[in-house]
């Protein structure tokens, strides 16, 4: 059963200025202030739980953060309107995470997850771009190359749409190492 605390008791202004802000100043209810007592709540902002966001490829290879639902009439039936919708929720999922405490929106952050849906683009173009330099870099270094290491570069580079930033090569077969005998046997001669 709750309890009834008089609004003009001692507990009752306790209660009040920890209920109101900095700067308030209490009421009676008979509309008397006391600037005695004023509230004791800072003004600062609340931060959590906040959303992060972090910009991917979908599907169709375009760069987005969050989606918003297919218009309904663009699809014939109910079914696969609702698949249609399944998929963007599972795409808004991935792309947002729900964090709750400084420390872990500095780890998300460090992550690439970004405030806002337009910084997260952000983040993910200059990262692109960095890539981007790399490969450039990369690729005025392989004319530096030999020939056989500029085919393994061109391979490498032909197999797949992404930036080619490395190449591993392949290890040259050689001489196998010596066995030796553990130091911590006894050998014994017989």
């Amino acid at each position: 059963m709750p309890i009834q605390i008089p609004h003009d008791s001692a507990l009752g202004k306790e209660l009040w200025q920890w209920d109101h802000h900095e700067g308030e100043v209490f009421e009676s209810l008979s509309g008397d202030t006391d600037p005695s007592i004023r509230g004791k709540r800072p003004r600062v902002p609340v931060y959590y739980p906040r959303m992060l966001y972090k910009a991917r490829p979908n599907a169709s290879g375009k760069v987005v953060c969050y989606e918003p639902y297919p218009p309904e009439y663009l699809y014939g039936d109910a079914n696969s309107y609702n698949r249609a919708c399944n998929e963007v929720d599972v795409l808004n999922r991935e792309n947002t995470i729900l964090v709750h405490s400084d420390q872990e929106c500095e780890q998300r952050e460090r992550e690439g997850w970004r405030d806002s849906p337009v910084s997260a683009l952000a983040y993910y173009e200059g990262l692109q771009q960095d890539i981007a330099q790399a490969a450039a870099e990369n690729a005025f270094a392989v004319k530096k190359m030999s020939d056989k290491a500029q085919r393994e570069f061109r391979a490498a580079e032909e197999a797949t749409h992404a930036h080619v930033t490395d190449v591993v090569g392949r290890k040259k077969p050689g001489r196998k190492p010596k066995v030796i005998a553990p130091r911590d046997q006894e050998i014994t001669h017989e």
